[in-house]
């Protein structure tokens, strides 16, 4: 009968349907899979660049304290030679009214 086979119809159309849809559902489930191991692929290198960034900025945190005690020393040294340079003037005005002194 007339019906009959438009039920048939209508279930082979409904089961032609059901294997596209889970055809569609597997290769979503699998995009799916790879975006979330996309996604922990990327978490990973962030949590891998952050130990990085905050290791580096230890280093340049050492470095910069390193600088500062250095430029601290070589304020020390060139107070010490003026100091130094300043006595040896001194020092040679002394010995120059002493040259003059035993010379009169």
């Amino acid at each position: 009968s007339d019906s009959e086979e438009t039920c048939m119809n209508l279930e082979e159309q409904l089961q032609t349907k059901n294997m596209e849809m889970s055809k569609e559902r597997k290769k979503f489930e699998v995009e799916i899979s790879q975006l979330k191991e996309k996604l922990e692929e990327g978490t990973s290198t962030i949590e891998s660049l952050r130990a990085e960034v905050s290791e580096r900025s230890a280093e340049i945190e050492t470095l910069r304290n390193q600088s500062a005690n250095l430029e601290n020393d070589l304020r020390v040294s060139q107070d010490c030679l003026k100091a130094a340079s300043s006595e040896k003037s001194n020092m040679e005005e002394e010995l120059l009214i002493k040259i003059s002194d035993s010379e009169e």
